[in-house]
């Protein structure tokens, strides 16, 4: 990490930077092109039950019906688990919530694509090839943005900014001393996370 530190206007760091701003692009590219599948699927789907004729309306209004209530289920369950281990606060609950239960319809919907068509394994392995390819592009994204920062200092402003903020904010101390431990995560030195856990006890003291 040291080799980069001030090279942030190398030729090669730029072009790492031109490099990962591309990639992001190809990130939107990709998310745009999964999307139109999959509003080409539920449509394939719509019009083919608008054409169907000849069906049992009480059958094909109880699948619908079972369907959807066990995915609300699951849905219900995967959010109880998310909150037991604490990973969403309440707003990022009730967005999740909101956002998975406006899914279902569409769900449901390429369910029906599944079954009609036999597109199951279609999506499956694109589905497998999408997660593979975007892992790989956020950690290349992700590395040469880490490199970036240091070689242009973008990281030391950051956490001085943040640790002002945290210093001199109206936050209870408690809540202070937990926001100071986790800028260890982002690179913080071990003595100086003790130093401002120590200049907060002096705060608190007076």
């Amino acid at each position: 990490m040291e080799y980069w530190k001030d090279e942030g206007n190398n030729k090669r760091m730029q072009t790492y930077h031109k490099i990962s701003n591309l990639l992001k692009v190809l990130r939107i590219f990709i998310l745009m092109f999964s999307l139109f599948i999959f509003v080409l699927l539920i449509t394939q789907s719509i019009i083919y039950l608008s054409g169907v004729t000849i069906f049992n309306v009480n059958m094909i209004i109880y699948l619908i019906t079972d369907v959807y209530n066990v995915m609300i289920i699951m849905l219900i369950f995967g959010l109880i688990f998310m909150i037991i281990k604490k990973k969403l606060n309440e707003k990022e609950l009730l967005i999740m919530f909101v956002i998975g239960f406006l899914l279902l319809p569409e769900i449901l919907l390429l369910v029906v694509h599944f079954a009609v068509f036999g597109s199951f394994m279609f999506s499956f392995y694109y589905m497998v090839i999408l997660i593979i390819v975007m892992i790989l592009i956020n950690h290349l994204i992700t590395r040469i943005d880490e490199l970036y920062n240091i070689a242009t200092g973008s990281n030391e402003l950051k956490m001085k900014e943040k640790i002002d903020e945290i210093l001199f904010g109206e936050e209870p101390i408690k809540k202070k001393r937990i926001a100071i431990r986790k800028l260890g995560k982002l690179g913080l030195d071990k003595k100086f996370i003790r130093m401002f856990l120590k200049l907060l006890e002096y705060i608190g003291e007076i």
